[in-house]
């Protein structure tokens, strides 16, 4: 999307493969991780400790949970060594989906969806990605997790504790 906005040529990515890598991811892949890191860990985590400390531990499991797909390049998306990336990324990446976790009151399904919008193949394809684009990537994947612990602090990375705090588990307030 940077790509296009900065006027670079850019192609439609094959729309039947997007529709196929979305549902793949969905119901068989990678949003699938959401029940145990949001739906089961991250409230566990947060009823102790804030919602950005079980964003940033998640992160950092999630990315060792990787790890075995990123030695000797797996074909899954991921490259050889690029468990440094993956360090610095999912945990950022955690903390916005803590976010929509946390904003829709422990809303698992819209997690889900996140995780797989992020990792479905985007519509438009930069022909010659440069060092600008480069930049505005990582400013968004900078600046969106620093704006939501800026707005929202970091105890619920949301408006308002997400009640209940686990879900199906009563509370004595």
């Amino acid at each position: 999307m940077v790509g296009w906005i900065l006027g670079e040529p850019v192609a439609f990515a094959d729309l039947s493969e997007i529709g196929f890598r979305f549902v793949f991811t969905l119901f068989l892949a990678g949003a699938l991780e959401e029940f145990g890191w949001r739906g089961f860990l991250q409230p566990r985590l947060q009823e102790q400790r804030s919602a950005l400390f079980a964003a940033v531990v998640i992160g950092i499991i999630w990315a060792l949970w990787h790890a075995p797909l990123t030695i000797g390049g797996t074909g899954a998306g991921y490259e050889s060594g690029e468990i440094t990336a993956l360090l610095i990324g999912l945990p950022l990446f955690s903390i916005v989906i803590a976010w929509v976790y946390n904003s829709t009151r422990g809303g698992v399904l819209f997690a889900m969806h996140f995780h797989t919008m992020i990792n479905t193949t985007p519509i438009l394809e930069v022909a010659n990605v440069t060092a600008v684009m480069e930049l505005a990537e990582l400013a968004i994947l900078l600046g969106l997790p620093i704006g939501i612990i800026l707005y929202y602090g970091r105890t619920y990375l949301a408006a308002t504790r997400p009640e209940p705090p686990i879900p199906g588990k009563t509370h004595n307030h």
